[in-house]
């Protein structure tokens, strides 16, 4: 498993990924069922937009709870 996960960082990071370390999803802002922005925990509470977020969280997920059904 530990070779599967580093191959995906791997891949995430040469496609131009970002990775945020241990950061908890504060605040979400949704069009429709969509989320368009989240806020992050921290200090100045990092506020990101994008077309597309994707939750790497593991299975509980990060952003996942924070999403309509």
């Amino acid at each position: 498993m530990r070779h599967l996960v580093q191959r995906l960082h791997q891949l995430a990071a040469d496609a131009g990924v970002t990775p945020l370390p241990r950061r908890r999803v504060v605040a979400v802002e949704c069009d429709g069922a969509r989320p368009r922005a989240i806020t992050l925990d921290g200090e100045r509470g990092l506020r990101l937009k994008a077309d597309l977020f994707v939750d790497a969280a593991g299975w509980r997920g990060g952003l996942r709870p924070h999403v309509p059904a």
